[in-house]
C-alpha cells in the first residue's frame, strides 16, 4: 500500500518595484545562476506571447529547497540549478541581504509558512534562517480561508501593497504541510532620464500583420553597445546601484527566434564583454508586462522530477512524514518609462577618435520583439529577464496600406548615423594613415597616447576632432 504524501508547496513571488545592488557573488556563482536563468527562460517561453521572469527569485527558493533534498531529488535539483558549474559545497553559504533594504533600495524576503502541527528538522531550520534570512511562521492549514488571509496579508505588506492576492483555495489545503515564499521588490531610477517632452507615438511590429501604435521613449547618450550583422545590444544603467538594463534587439524585424537560440550564458558574457561606451540614440516602448506562471511543467522538462512524485525524498526537512513538491508558483511584474523601471575575462577597450566635429551615432530602436535584461554590471547575475512581443492596451493598426508603407519605411531605417572616420593619427608631430601605422613593427613602438583635451590637440593639429592618437617610436641605439 502506498503512503499518500504531504504536500510541499514552493510559492515564488516576485513584485519588480525596486532595483538596487546585491552583494556582490563569485564569478562561478554569476555562472552557475546564468546558465540556470537560460534554462528556465528556454522552457518557460511560449511563442508569440510576453514573458517576464526573476531567474533569482526563482533560483533561491529552490536552493531552500535543495538544503533539504537527500539522493536522487538532491543531485536533480543540483543539476538544474547548475551547481556542480559553481564553487558552492551542499552547505553552501549564500547572503543576499535578505530581510533588509540596502542604500540603493534592494530588498529581498523569505518566509516559511508550516502546519501548526508539523515540525521541522532543527539543522534544516537553522541553515534557511541563517543563509537565507527566512522566517518561520506556524499555521492552521485545515482552516483555508484564515492561513490564505495571513499569507496574503504578509505578501501585501511586503510588496507596499502591490500584490494583495497571491495564493487561492486552489493552492492550499488540509494536507499542505509547508510553503515557501519568496518576494523581491526592486525600484530603479535611471542614471539619465529620458526627456518626456521628446515621448512621441510610434509604430511597434509584432509580427508581418500585427502592428500597434505605442509610445516610445527618446535619449541620445553615451551608453555601451556592441553589434552584429544579426544583431544590436545596448545596456542603459539605473542610478545609485551596479544595475542595467540590457536589450539584445534583432536587425531583422521578426528576427527574435534567431537570437534566442542564442541565448545561454556565453553568449551573454560576450555581450558584456564586447560592448564598449558608444554615443547611441536609444529609443524603447513605455512598457508594462506582468506574468504569472506555473513553473511545475517547466522544471520538469528541465530535469527536476522526482520532487514531484512519490520518489521525492525530503528528509532533510522532516522525517516525519514524506513530503512532495506540490507546484511551483511565480509573478513578475515591470514598469518601464521615462523616470524608472519599476518591478531589478578580460576588459576590451575600444578607441573611437574621430577626426570631424560632427561624430556618428548608433541608432538603437526597440520597435520589435526583442529580450531584455535586468543585471548587475559588477558580478554579470541576471535578476530578471524575458521578451517584448505583443504591447498590451494599445491600438492595434488594421489598414492594410498603413501596414505596407510602415514596414518598408521602417526596412530603410540606418543604424549608424554620420560617415565613421578615420582617427587622426600622429607619429612625432606629423599625421599618418592607419594603414601606415599597421606597417610598423611593433618592436619599434615605444608607445601610443590618446589625447582629448583641445589644448593638447591643438599641439598637434587645427582640426576641429574629439582626439588624437600620438604614435613615440624606440630611440635606435647604433
Amino acid at each position: 500500500m502506498k503512503l499518500n504524501s504531504a504536500s510541499l508547496l514552493l510559492l515564488i513571488v516576485l513584485i519588480f518595484f525596486r532595483v538596487g545592488q546585491m552583494s556582490a557573488q563569485t564569478n562561478t556563482f554569476s555562472n552557475a545562476i546564468n546558465s540556470y536563468s537560460f534554462d528556465l527562460y528556454q522552457e518557460a517561453k511560449m511563442e508569440n506571447q510576453n514573458l517576464f521572469l526573476s531567474p533569482l527569485s526563482t533560483y533561491v527558493s529552490l536552493l531552500m529547497v535543495y538544503e533539504g533534498a537527500k539522493k536522487r531529488t538532491k543531485k536533480e535539483l543540483k543539476d538544474v540549478l547548475c551547481l556542480k558549474k559553481s564553487s558552492f559545497s551542499d552547505k553552501n553559504t549564500i547572503n543576499y541581504n535578505t530581510g533588509k533594504k540596502d542604500s540603493s533600495g534592494f530588498h529581498m524576503v523569505n518566509s516559511i509558512w508550516l502546519d501548526h502541527s508539523f515540525l521541522v528538522d532543527e539543522k534544516y531550520k537553522t541553515c534557511i534562517s541563517e543563509q537565507y534570512s527566512a522566517k518561520f511562521k506556524q499555521r492552521e492549514f485545515s482552516d483555508v480561508q484564515a492561513s490564505l488571509l495571513a499569507i496574503n496579508g504578509w505578501v501585501s505588506k511586503q510588496t507596499d501593497q502591490l500584490i494583495k492576492e497571491i495564493v487561492s483555495t486552489s493552492d492550499i489545503n488540509s494536507n499542505t504541510k509547508l510553503l515557501l515564499v519568496n518576494a523581491v521588490h526592486f525600484k530603479g531610477e535611471w542614471l539619465s532620464r529620458f526627456d518626456k517632452n521628446k515621448t512621441n507615438e510610434g509604430v511597434f511590429y509584432s509580427n508581418a500583420e500585427s502592428q500597434f501604435n505605442v509610445d516610445l521613449i527618446h535619449k541620445k547618450e553615451l551608453l555601451q553597445y556592441y553589434e552584429t550583422n544579426e544583431y544590436q545590444f545596448v545596456s542603459k544603467p539605473y542610478k545609485s546601484s551596479n544595475i542595467s538594463l540590457g536589450i539584445v534587439l534583432p536587425k531583422q524585424l521578426f528576427g527574435i527566434k534567431d537570437i534566442e537560440e542564442k541565448l545561454n550564458n556565453k553568449f551573454f558574457n560576450k555581450l558584456l564583454d564586447k560592448a564598449s561606451e558608444k554615443e547611441t540614440a536609444l529609443s524603447i516602448p513605455k512598457l508594462k508586462l506582468e506574468s504569472s506562471v506555473k513553473l511545475k511543467e517547466v522544471l520538469m522538462k528541465m530535469g527536476i522530477n522526482s520532487a514531484f512524485s512519490n520518489e521525492a525524498d525530503f528528509s532533510g526537512i522532516t522525517t516525519e512524514v514524506p513530503l512532495v513538491l506540490g507546484n511551483v508558483l511565480h509573478k513578475a511584474c515591470i514598469e518601464l518609462n521615462e523616470d524608472k523601471t519599476e518591478a531589478a575575462a578580460a576588459t576590451t577597450i575600444n578607441f573611437h577618435i574621430r577626426g570631424t566635429s560632427q561624430l556618428p551615432y548608433k541608432v538603437f530602436t526597440a520597435d520589435h520583439p526583442f529580450v531584455f535584461f535586468v543585471f548587475n554590471r559588477h558580478t554579470k547575475e541576471i535578476l530578471f529577464m524575458g521578451r517584448y512581443v505583443t504591447p498590451l492596451n494599445v491600438v492595434r493598426i488594421t489598414n492594410s496600406e498603413r501596414l505596407e508603407k510602415n514596414i518598408a519605411n521602417r526596412n530603410s531605417k540606418k543604424y549608424v548615423v554620420g560617415k565613421e572616420s578615420e582617427p587622426l593619427i600622429f607619429l612625432g608631430k606629423k599625421q599618418i594613415t592607419s594603414a601606415k601605422l599597421g606597417k610598423m613593427k611593433s618592436d619599434d613602438i615605444e608607445s601610443f597616447k590618446i589625447y582629448k583635451k583641445k589644448k593638447m590637440i591643438r599641439k598637434f593639429t587645427s582640426k576641429n576632432c574629439n582626439g588624437i592618437i600620438v604614435v613615440t617610436i624606440k630611440k635606435r641605439r647604433d
